[in-house]
């Protein structure tokens, strides 16, 4: 599985919504899944280019958790 870039999804998106959402055609072209790609289409479209950084790995805020919830 590759990684993408920021830059690089918005590229994939740009292209996509340039041709009219044809998400088969330019999924191919980016190397990606359709359904990867029409996810990013709904994530830009929703928040535009901040709703297309890679949330893998989110941190929580640590004041979210007690003091008991930090220790293993």
């Amino acid at each position: 599985m590759s990684t993408n870039t920021l830059e690089q999804r918005m590229n994939a998106v740009l292209d996509c919504l340039a041709a009219a959402k044809d998400y088969q055609r330019i999924a191919g072209r980016h190397d990606v899944s359709y359904q990867q790609l029409y996810n990013w289409v709904r994530r830009y479209e929703s928040g535009g280019i901040p709703a297309l950084t890679d949330r893998r790995g989110r941190k929580f805020r640590s004041e979210r958790f007690t003091s008991t919830q930090h220790t293993p």
